[in-house]
C-alpha cells in the first residue's frame, strides 16, 4: 500500500455528507500524510477540521464539480502541493506517529489513575 500511496500526488477523500461519514475518520488519511501527501477532503465531520487545523490540505464541499475544481487547482500549483505535503509529513511524524500518540495516551491514563487514587484516599 505504501508504494501506491507514495505514487499519488495527493490524498483525495471525497466523503458524502452522511451520518456514517460524519462519525468516521478514514485510516487512509494517516497513510497519505505519512507519505507526505496533502489531503483533499470533503468538509464532512472531523476530517475537514483536521485538515484545516493542521494546514495539511484543502477541503471542498460534498459536490463532484467542487471536488474536481479543488483537485485541479491544487495539482496546477506544484509549489503549494509540495508545501502542504511537507507539512503533512511533519504532522505525521511530530504529532500522529505511534510513539507520540501512545505517549499521550499513557499520560492520559496516568492522570486518570492518579485522580482515582486521590478520590479513594479522600473517601
Amino acid at each position: 500500500l505504501a508504494d501506491y500511496v507514495a505514487a499519488a500526488d495527493l490524498g483525495w477523500l471525497p466523503l458524502a455528507d452522511s451520518g456514517a461519514n460524519r462519525g468516521r475518520f478514514p485510516m487512509k488519511a494517516h497513510d497519505f500524510i505519512a507519505a507526505g501527501r496533502p489531503l483533499l477532503v470533503s468538509d464532512v465531520g472531523d476530517l475537514g477540521t483536521f485538515v484545516d487545523r493542521y494546514g495539511i490540505g484543502i477541503t471542498a464541499p460534498d459536490e463532484a464539480s467542487a471536488q474536481a475544481r479543488a483537485a485541479l487547482a491544487l495539482l496546477d500549483d506544484p509549489r503549494r502541493l509540495k508545501d502542504l505535503g511537507d507539512r503533512a509529513r511533519r504532522v505525521a511524524v511530530e504529532e500522529r506517529s505511534w510513539p507520540v500518540v501512545t505517549d499521550a495516551l499513557e499520560q492520559f491514563y496516568r492522570r486518570r489513575l492518579e485522580r482515582v487514587r486521590m478520590e479513594e484516599a479522600a473517601s
